[in-house]
């Protein structure tokens, strides 16, 4: 044995030594571990000590805070103004709520008035029944506008699924689908959704302006009335000294002062003796405004402007479409300030009480574009300022549409240079301020009812039974009525007010003196027609000598009178223009011109004598009578031109025959 151990071979002592090795390291590294797992045992031990002496020292060291802040605090809460606002602040929490208490007790008590007002009950009662109104209609709307869509949105739904599988079979070039064989189909597609979208925007665009007319440089005349209001005004005809007969000019909707007669002949009116005024109302153009207008105080107003212009004590009133309103204003409520009074085309009220069923139809009918207006004006007048809105804005858009709903004539005159611009120049300066408050006062005083009914405008008897006496006794605000001339020109064929609203007025008025123009609209008939003029004169204020002055050719600068143009159609024209007014309209010219002497001989030097002695015995046959011959180498007369002449010829031998007899004796 010995012998063995002391004869073994390197590897097997080697191999003794690795094993002690492998043991020494096994017995440390056992007792490191032994080591960290008692000293990891020791750190939560005296962690879970420190935390529990925290947790038993916290509620000392909180109540010690709570104590610090206490005794620091507590002479702050103590002192005199820090408890004088703590009871300021409970005092008035305290009122407050005494005050809302007794506000919500006292408040049933308050509105209850206001519940049970008549106002308030009427406008309760026509919301619910505008509710129960719109309720059916809505329904029957939203069941149309289904039925209509319908059959659209289905066809709608089959061109995208159509489109959908041809754009497929083009992608995958199915059945022969090739993209030159679909371009021009994509093409006229894609040109009509251009020409749509275009469209649309030309629809709501403002439109265009043939004049573009500038009035910010326009400056009026004003007047100042009484009541510190200003009012804008223009002149035209006679002065106010040469003035016999004064006339206040109203205008139409949407209008202003600057439009008046357009065309109307200034020598004319000379000859007429006629005071033209015409002004703004409240609001429009460059008056001012009156946020309280009503019919009466508008009537005052055309009083204090005659007055304040020095119109007399009596004045002619002239109104045009939506301004008749206030001149049946003026005849109920200054009848004694008015000569007469003259109307064209004048706007009515549909909602007037003594109207029939036929006749409410046909002015329905006939107001087309004024319809939905008046039915806001009525019924949601607050509503009427934002609908007029677009009006303002847009002027050149709103006068497109009158255009399209006149008739030809009218629609002729409008594009005139002579009466456009001076029609686009008129609605420009009645939107001046951009508000849309003044129209629409004018819409809602025409819808609404207006304090008096077109009866109470005839005159009075002036003997009364004793019952009508007691019965008047009672009624101290009645009118005495009008009794002088009251005349209404409207066009048969107006589109813009219909003939039956004149027809309306002559029934309830039989002193209403209503001429149909045959064939005229809203415009033709009154505005740049010097014809018309002068039967409208005619028929208002008789006839006055010197008009044919008027028809005298103007010389030119060198001294040569021009040659009428076109002759033969200005005739027709006039004869066409006649055959439009009633008869008792209509002016009867003469045939022809009946000249003195024969007529115009062959050419020659024989005849050229014979035609200087036939002109120098018109002449002497003028200086005969005492009148300066006219300048016209060809001299003219007319039968009654010639019968006038022959009869001053017999007056005055007749004169000179008398005067020679005295002589003698």
């Amino acid at each position: 044995m010995e012998e063995e151990a002391l004869h073994a071979s390197p590897e097997s002592s080697m191999e003794q030594q690795g094993k002690e090795s492998e043991d020494n390291v096994s017995n440390r590294g056992a007792g490191a571990g032994e080591k960290g797992v008692e000293t990891s045992e020791q750190v939560r031990n005296q962690s879970a000590e420190a935390a529990q002496t925290w947790r038993d020292k916290l509620p000392e060291v909180v109540r010690q805070g709570a104590d610090l802040v206490k005794a620091k605090v507590q002479p702050l809460m103590e002192h005199p103004y820090v408890a004088q606002s703590a009871e300021t602040v409970q005092q008035g929490i305290r009122q407050t709520s005494a005050v809302i208490a007794q506000s919500a007790a006292a408040a049933p008590a308050r509105l209850q008035p206001i519940v049970n007002h008549p106002y308030v009950q009427k406008s309760t009662g026509v919301l619910s029944s505008g509710a129960a109104q719109f309720k059916p209609l809505v329904v029957s709307t939203t069941d149309i506008v289904s039925s209509s869509l319908q059959p659209v949105v289905g066809k709608a739904a089959e061109t995208v699924q159509l489109s959908k599988e041809t754009a497929k079979k083009i992608y995958y070039k199915e059945e022969g689908y090739e993209s030159a064989k679909i371009l021009p189909y994509f093409a006229g597609s894609l040109g009509i959704l251009i020409f749509c979208i275009l469209l649309a925007g030309w629809s709501s665009s403002d439109g265009s302006s043939k004049y573009n007319v500038d009035v910010s440089n326009i400056v009026a005349d004003k007047i100042k009335l009484p009541n510190g209001r200003h009012f804008a005004y223009v002149e035209h005809g006679a002065s106010k000294a040469d003035a016999k007969h004064n006339v206040l000019f109203v205008h139409g909707l949407m209008s202003s002062r600057l439009l008046g007669p357009s065309g109307i002949n200034e020598d004319l009116l000379k000859k007429y003796s006629i005071r033209l005024v015409f002004y703004d109302r409240p609001g429009i153009g460059q008056s001012d405004p009156q946020p309280k207008r009503t019919l009466n105080s508008s009537a005052e107003d055309m009083a204090d402007i005659a007055d304040a212009l020095g119109m007399g004590s009596k004045f002619w009133v002239f109104a045009h479409s939506g301004g008749a309103v206030y001149a049946w204003a003026a005849l109920h409520y200054i009848p004694d300030r008015l000569a007469g009074v003259a109307m064209f085309g004048p706007l009515m009220n549909p909602y007037a009480k003594n109207i029939t069923k036929e006749e409410s139809k046909a002015m329905w009918a006939g107001l087309s574009g004024l319809s939905s207006p008046f039915w806001y004006a009525r019924h949601f007048p607050s509503f009427v300022p934002r609908k007029l809105k677009s009006n303002i804005k847009k002027v050149n858009k709103y006068m497109k549409n009158i255009k399209q709903s006149v008739n030809s004539k009218d629609r002729a005159l409008i594009e005139t240079d002579a009466f456009g611009e001076a029609w686009e120049r008129a609605v420009q300066e009645s939107v001046r301020s951009k508000d849309p408050k003044p129209h629409a006062q004018d819409l809602i005083l025409q819808a609404q009812d207006w304090g008096f009914q077109l009866s109470d405008i005839r005159p009075k008897p002036a003997k009364r039974s004793l019952l009508s006496r007691i019965f008047l006794f009672f009624r101290s605000s009645e009118m005495p009525g009008f009794s002088g001339p009251i005349h209404i020109f409207h066009g048969t064929e107006d589109k813009v007010v219909p003939l039956v609203m004149s027809e309306y007025a002559k029934r309830i008025l039989p002193q209403v003196e209503l001429h149909k123009l045959q064939g005229e609209g809203h415009y033709s008939w009154f505005f740049n027609c010097d014809h018309c003029h002068r039967e409208l004169l005619k028929t208002l204020f008789g006839e006055v000598a010197g008009l044919e002055e008027l028809d005298a050719p103007v010389a030119s600068e060198d001294g040569i009178n021009p040659e009428p143009e076109n002759d033969e159609h200005q005739q027709n024209q006039e004869e066409e223009n006649a055959k439009t007014l009633e008869p008792h309209l209509r002016i009867e010219k003469p045939k022809g011109v009946i000249p003195q002497g024969p007529e115009k001989p062959e050419e020659g030097a024989l005849n050229d004598l014979t035609i200087a002695e036939k002109e120098a015995e018109k002449i002497a046959l003028f200086k005969e009578a005492g009148l300066e011959p006219p300048i016209e180498p060809q001299i003219g007369l007319s039968p009654e031109q010639y019968d006038e002449l022959q009869h001053e010829i017999e007056v005055k031998h007749s004169h000179e025959h008398e005067a020679k007899h005295h002589e003698e004796l």
